[in-house]
């Protein structure tokens, strides 16, 4: 297959995985999509950090990101003894974060912009938070097929990684007002 080919087989993929249409061992494993994967989910998350902070900041966000999301995702196939399982998983969770975050970046900059402005987010926090919601969706959904769970299971492993992301970079990052 050709890499232009590979490539957006690859995104298809991703994408029907964001519709929950497509599960995580669907696609077989591959290190180039891992790490594709991985990079790409890297580089959307560094850049939509930087959006309000500054890039040393975004990067150590970006960093604690990556760290959590791999050391949770480990230890969470370790203990259900599924680490076969892993770099399936992985793609799937980087693959799906990045077209995400793909989707966040507008909104999170014209939030900036607005926030900068003086002018209301309103409309804008309401569609951040059903970004959000779509994002621990897709992440019950690959969390519940890499742990063989039921869907309500699987939010609930999604829920305990956003609480625990979002509560430690709120912790090191503390917002000025």
């Amino acid at each position: 297959m050709k890499p232009s080919n590979w490539l957006a087989v690859r995104l298809y993929g991703w994408f029907e995985l964001c519709l929950l249409k497509r599960a995580p061992q669907d696609d077989p494993l591959s290190p180039a999509a891992l790490w594709f994967a991985g990079l790409a989910y890297l580089v959307t998350d560094l850049v939509i950090a930087a959006v309000g902070s500054g890039m040393r900041a975004a990067t150590a966000m970006t960093a604690i990101d990556m760290v959590v999301l791999l050391a949770f995702t480990y230890m969470l196939l370790r203990i259900s003894g599924r680490p076969g399982r892993l770099g399936q998983t992985l793609t799937a969770l980087f693959g799906s974060g990045a077209l995400l975050g793909l989707f966040a970046l507008p909104l999170v900059q014209q939030a900036a912009k607005a926030q900068h402005n003086g002018e209301a987010v309103g409309g804008l926090a309401l569609m951040w938070l059903l970004l959000v919601v779509w994002s621990v969706v897709v992440r019950a959904h690959i969390f519940r097929h890499a742990l063989s769970l039921g869907f309500g299971a699987g939010a609930l492993v999604a829920v305990l990684h956003a609480v625990l992301l979002f509560g430690l970079i709120d912790y090191l990052f503390p917002r000025v007002s």
